[in-house]
């Protein structure tokens, strides 16, 4: 049996977001090479969280720099396997603009795989649909005319 999870995530373009859920201080602060280990569901979430935001920080940073602008929410939905492999990726809610869907779907892919699931977890496949709020900054541009 699949259980569905929403996990909300916040991305912004050359900086981290804030996960609503998650308190800041509780955010992961430290490189993946000193991430805190996964050991129960809850830490499982927020490794999935964190990824997910790593992940879009990089798309999000090449959605600015090809011109989009402006605030979207997308829905993304995929299964995660117990060991961690990601299949199924597709938009469960569009943002409304083409382009920050198909930026979006790319997300879980890039953060793959996944932690491998914990002992008090199922081994079912999980179906996670994670919303989204991708904050795309065009790029500055320096005037490089002399008065």
């Amino acid at each position: 049996m699949k259980k569905a999870g929403v996990i909300p995530v916040s991305i912004r373009a050359f900086a981290f977001a804030q996960l609503a859920a998650v308190p800041l201080a509780a955010q992961e602060t430290s490189p993946p090479s000193e991430a805190p280990p996964v050991v129960v569901q809850q830490d499982w979430n927020r490794a999935v969280s964190t990824r997910l935001q790593r992940a879009g920080t990089e798309v999000v940073a090449r959605g600015s720099e090809s011109g989009i602008s402006g605030q979207f929410t997308a829905k993304v939905g995929f299964l995660v396997a117990a060991d961690g492999t990601i299949t199924g990726v597709k938009i469960a809610g569009s943002s409304g603009n083409a382009a920050v869907d198909q930026l979006a779907v790319q997300i879980p892919t890039l953060a793959s795989p996944m932690p491998p699931f914990t002992p008090d977890m199922t081994p079912d496949a999980k179906a996670v649909v994670a919303p989204l709020q991708l904050n795309f900054e065009a790029p500055q541009t320096e005037d490089t005319t002399q008065p």
